[in-house]
Parts: C-alpha cells; structure tokens; sequence
C-alpha cells in the first residue's frame, strides 16, 4: 500500500524566500504550489498592503486563518508557502504539524537585513516599524518557526541546494 504524500508547507520569516523555494519545488515535484498572500489577494481582489491599509491587520489574519486551514484539509497533496505571520496563529501552525510537512526558511538576521532593503515597498511590516521592532518581530517569530517540523538554515544555499535539502528530509 503506497501512502499519500504530505503537502509541504514553508513558513520562515519575510522575504526569506518562501515563495522562490515553493515554486520551483512545485515545478520539480509537479505538485501544485500556491502561496497564502496570493490566494488571498485572488480571494479579495485587493492587494496584502490594501488590506493592511483598509481593514487592518486583524481582518487580514482572519481571512488567512480561513484560508490556509482549507488549503491544508482539501485533501489535496501540494507546496503550500505561508505570509510571514501566519505561522504566528495557534490554529494554522497546528493545522500545519498535523496535515504536512512543515518546512522552516531560517536565515540570520544579519544576512536578512541585507536582503531587506529591496522589500520595503511591498511589505506592511516593514513601512510600520522601526528597525529594532522588526529585530524583535524577527527573533520572536524564530521561536514559534522553530515548532516547523525541520528546519532548513538557508543563509548561502542556491535554490537547488535549499530545494534537495528538502527532497531529502
């Protein structure tokens, strides 16, 4: 009797690449791949920064939780990349840890905010909080990520090599 593959689910902090990692995993496993923003943007037909800006931060959190719980129990197997908070939410992350395979993006802060600079614009985040409060997101959030299932420290991995850690696990 073959068993069913689990969904592989990246979580990790923004801009870690995430959704990079989950596209071409998609491609190379002909699993299909969605990202949680994406789906909600195609759900709301507004972009994660109107959202923000429009209905806070809460009705954001709300929706994503609806979203990704549904993702995680259609029965489907696929790749499956979570916004950077969403991990945060007690209901998602044991949705997670109990429908797939949890995979944690870490990168360290220092490479993080080297990457960073060209994320500004597109995430809410960063354009609501000074440096040292993202610090503290980021290293708050490293806790709750660590819960993932394994962990991949991708700080100077290719793609390829991020990707065959993740085949291998």
């Amino acid at each position: 009797m073959q068993t069913k593959q689990k969904t592989i689910v990246l979580v990790g902090f923004m801009g870690v690449g995430k959704t990079t990692i989950g596209r071409e995993l998609g491609k190379r496993t002909l699993l299909p791949f969605a990202d949680s923003d994406d789906l909600i943007e195609q759900q709301t037909k507004m972009s994660v920064q109107d959202i923000f800006a429009t209905k806070g931060e809460a009705a954001f959190r709300a929706l994503e939780e609806e979203l990704v719980i549904a993702q995680l129990r259609d029965n489907k197997t696929h790749i499956l990349a979570l916004g950077g908070g969403a991990f945060m939410n007690a209901n998602i992350r044991t949705a997670c840890l109990q429908e797939a395979t949890t995979v944690y993006l870490k990168m360290d802060w220092e490479l993080w905010q080297k990457r960073s600079r060209k994320l500004k614009r597109s995430r809410p985040l960063l354009k609501t909080n000074t440096p040292a409060q993202i610090q503290q997101l980021f290293t708050e959030r490293d806790k709750i990520y660590r819960l993932a299932n394994e962990t991949i420290v991708t700080n100077h991995l290719t793609v390829n090599e991020i990707i065959k850690q993740i085949l291998a696990n």
